[in-house]
């Protein structure tokens, strides 16, 4: 049985209407919930901004702020992007769920208010704050693993005076160790990492747009572009069909995840690896993910990175797709130049294509083995 199902939580209630905020108040509080009460939006964010509160169950039609812009609001605030947020709509109001998932609405429900439908949607989300729980965890854990090893490092160092090259070396197994937890997250991608890894040194030399250290460093980092993934469902990482929308929307998650995971470091190569976990998804034309950003605002090692990934994903045998033959690959990237890619490094991709080749079938070889 899972007992987290049966935990309360700290609920924020923001309704305009006395009688229905003092009926829901009380149906939460019979399951045994703590409720905090807010009488409209513009109350209601000020207390999620400033109170812990481990879910906002809220009305759309409000004064002064209504729940949509709420929970847009909500959305957009560093720290409060993955509280939970359920909007009440009536029945015929499709056009205020269509706001409300525009605005960032983790889940509706609809008017009257009905008591199982409630509990489920409660249950649910105790799963998912659970998980959350389980991510911080991780990563909080991961970054302790990264300062202890930075210690470690810099007291080898005074005590040693090792060499530059055997700091690097060592700091390189601290990458190695979280990139490869998250390959185990998505245990189907094999030699996924390397490859990436490989691809974006290909592409980087050719380029030319880096110092040869820097070249090296972005295929190190390319390695962590996925390390964000650690957080995300199993269930989500393997399905072997199509992804649902909300389903989708948790896996484009692992970006901000990975970033959050390995921004703030003093380390240059943990930097730029933040980098690349939260943007490879970003696309040329302004379409891709987390950002939403254009053109050459796309940090230029994750341009690299994004087109390494997508090839290295056509190429692949997953659950829910074949593998597609490596000529087939080549020309979809070339179709996306411009949209989804860097113009620019699809014609290095392009170029080096040759090399590109030899690394597909050299680590398939070696797999095999």
């Amino acid at each position: 049985m899972d007992n987290t199902s049966q935990e309360p939580f700290v609920i924020l209630l923001v309704e305009d209407d006395a009688a229905t905020r003092q009926f829901m108040k009380l149906l939460l509080r019979n399951h045994g919930h703590e409720v905090i009460e807010a009488e409209n939006g513009l109350v209601g964010y000020e207390i999620a901004r400033t109170k812990k509160v481990d879910l906002v169950l809220s009305d759309v039609m409000m004064p002064k702020m209504n729940g949509i812009e709420m929970c847009r609001r909500i959305k957009q605030t560093p720290k409060l992007e993955l509280l939970p947020v359920i909007l009440v709509t009536a029945l015929d109001q499709e056009s205020d769920r269509i706001e409300g998932l525009n605005a960032g609405a983790d889940e509706f429900l609809t008017k009257p208010v009905n008591e199982l439908a409630l509990q489920i949607r409660l249950r649910n989300f105790r799963r998912v704050i659970a998980l959350q729980n389980e991510v911080k965890e991780a990563c909080g854990n991961a970054e302790q693993l990264v300062r202890e090893r930075t210690v470690e490092l810099e007291n080898t160092i005074d005590e040693l005076h090792i060499t530059q090259a055997e700091a690097a070396i060592a700091q390189l197994e601290v990458i190695h160790r979280l990139a490869a937890a998250s390959e185990y997250k998505d245990s189907d991608t094999g030699s996924h990492i390397q490859r990436i890894s490989e691809y974006s040194l290909i592409l980087a030399k050719c380029l030319g747009w880096f110092s040869p250290d820097d070249t090296v460093q972005i295929s190190q980092a390319a390695t962590m572009h996925d390390v964000g993934k650690i957080g995300i469902a199993d269930y989500i990482l393997m399905k072997p069909g199509l992804l649902t929308s909300d389903e989708f929307e948790e896996m484009k998650k692992h970006t901000i995840l990975g970033w959050r995971l390995l921004s703030g470091s003093s380390t240059p190569l943990l930097q730029r690896a933040a980098v690349i976990a939260r943007s490879h998804h970003e696309r040329w034309d302004g379409s891709g993910y987390p950002d939403g950003l254009i053109g050459e605002d796309i940090p230029p090692e994750a341009r690299i990175v994004s087109v390494a990934d997508v090839f290295d994903a056509l190429r692949a045998q997953r659950c829910y797709k074949p593998e597609y033959p490596i000529q087939q690959c080549i020309e979809m990237i070339k179709s996306r130049s411009g949209q989804h890619f860097d113009p620019e490094v699809v014609e290095a991709f392009t170029v080096c294509a040759k090399d590109i080749i030899e690394v597909d079938h050299g680590l398939d070889n070696l797999e095999v083995a």
